[in-house]
């Protein structure tokens, strides 16, 4: 006569067991995880956002600046 445990590792050897394993265990623990980080993948997507926006305005705000200083220069010299 076979023990417990083997009759365990048995049943979860059948494709049955791996089936409601996938079904009763893992969908509704990834549905939960899924749930709960939801809201901080969509705080870091506009976080991202906002910094790429605010990368792109100091590169604008520095590369205006230095042709503001290269024609006042220019003007200066021509003075």
């Amino acid at each position: 006569m076979k023990n417990i445990w083997e009759n365990c590792l048995q049943y979860f050897e059948t494709e049955e067991a791996k089936r409601s394993v996938k079904s009763c265990v893992l969908v509704p623990l990834g549905n939960i995880v899924y749930q709960e980080f939801y809201l901080y993948v969509w705080i870091i997507c506009f976080y991202h956002i906002f910094l790429i926006l605010m990368v792109f305005g100091i590169l604008l705000l520095l590369v205006r600046g230095t042709h503001f200083s290269i024609s006042s220069n220019s003007l200066i010299q021509s003075i």
